[in-house]
């Protein structure tokens, strides 16, 4: 019994690093053969180089090319565009090398060839070394960066079901002591939960307070701190609720306009979750002096002039189905993806809960108004699509 347990603790072993072969019974271990980038086929434009993951039988021959314009992409410390070999065991790794990439966003096709029959193609696309490290995310929701030596980029996260989750991301401006945008993602593991309002609005610690609204109470006048993201999108838990009540998450907003049609549009904006993931970016436009119905600034508790947003918006993109369970990103099909804007007045609109017609816009009108670019990291090659749709009637229940 003891050299029988002895044999099933050596097979168990080797199998965390290759297939047994052999197991007790004799009986051959099927291996499937697969390839795949371990970046999961975007390099970022800091990256250096990616890992080719291969795995199949052992004794399998293979053969890996790749092909990019000027050959910025390249196979293994050699620097080649082929690479031949034979599987020693059942997983190798080959490394894909390239440059950090200050100009545009690039491609590589990747081939990888088994003598077994099968065969992978792998698109390798990296990304613009635009933005810093602790920003560039593989999250749909994030806008483009844009620097600017007043932003200040954050994003805040919190434990969920024992892991570190995002919450959201946004863009504060210190010379308007408020953010141009606020990203998130939304999904019913956010919106249900435990988490009541704490109803203080402090500081965002990961910004200068120096540079904040001191909202201890509210705006002078008749204006409500206006969250960005909703805090009845974040009931998952305590903290990331407390989180949506910092001062970076608010903006001096008319209470009529907060209390009822702005508050009827993030319950609608709740509607559309579904079994994918929907992507918010949720944004004041601050163009007072010349296009505003109401004043042009407020003021803090401790006095400090804190301009008033024109205009609100929302935009929001998600799978057409909702239940792909698949990534935005992964799709080449402008026709599975939908995304609409909504772009607002600020002004006093009564206890009006309807959108106007004329409140529906394409995402990109909106980058043309903020001159911010959105959900970057949609396939390029249907981008442009994607965000020109402007169909209110195929979000059920937004109008």
């Amino acid at each position: 019994m003891r050299h029988i347990l002895g044999i099933i603790c050596i097979c168990a072993t080797t199998l965390l690093f290759a297939a047994c072969e052999k197991p007790a019974d004799n009986n051959p271990v099927v291996v499937e053969t697969s390839a795949a980038l371990n970046c999961n086929s975007v390099a970022k434009g800091y990256d250096t180089s990616c890992a080719l993951i291969l795995r199949a039988p052992k004794g399998t021959g293979y053969n890996v090319s790749v092909v990019s314009e000027g050959d910025w992409c390249l196979l293994t410390n050699n620097r080649v565009n082929e690479v031949s070999g034979t599987m020693n065991s059942t997983e190798s790794m080959l490394w894909v090398k390239f440059s950090q990439n200050y100009g545009e966003v690039r491609y590589a096709d990747i081939t990888v060839v088994f003598d077994n029959g099968y065969e992978f193609e792998l698109p390798l696309r990296q990304t613009v070394y635009d933005a810093p490290e602790n920003y560039d995310k593989p999250w749909n929701e994030l806008p483009k960066y844009k620097a600017d030596e007043n932003y200040i980029y954050c994003t805040h996260t919190s434990m969920l079901m024992n892991e570190i989750k995002r919450n959201y991301t946004f863009c504060f401006d210190k010379t308007l002591h408020a953010s141009h945008w606020v990203a998130y993602p939304l999904h019913t593991v956010y919106t249900s939960g435990p988490a009541t309002r704490p109803n203080v609005f402090p500081f965002d610690p990961d910004v200068p307070s120096g540079y904040q609204a001191n909202l201890s109470r509210s705006y002078s006048g008749p204006y409500d701190r206006g969250h960005q993201i909703p805090a009845a999108d974040r009931k998952c838990e305590q903290s990331f609720m407390d989180q949506t009540f910092y001062s970076t998450n608010m903006t001096p907003q008319y209470s009529n306009f907060n209390q009822n049609l702005w508050g009827s549009l993030e319950n609608k904006v709740r509607n559309q979750i579904c079994a994918d993931t929907l992507y918010v970016v949720t944004g004041a436009y601050f163009n007072g002096p010349y296009d505003s119905s109401i004043e042009e600034s407020t003021t803090d508790v401790g006095g400090t002039i804190m301009p008033i947003p024109s205009h609100y918006y929302k935009i929001l993109l998600r799978t057409v189905s909702g239940n792909t369970r698949r990534s935005v990103d992964s799709f080449d099909d402008a026709s599975e993806l939908k995304a609409i804007g909504i772009w607002l007045q600020h002004k006093n609109t009564g206890s009006s809960t309807t959108l106007p017609a004329d409140a529906f816009v394409s995402v990109k009108t909106i980058e043309e108004l903020t001159g911010f670019e959105f959900f970057n990291m949609l396939n390029p090659e249907i981008a442009d699509k994607v965000k020109s749709h402007c169909d209110p009637s195929a979000w059920n229940g937004l109008q």
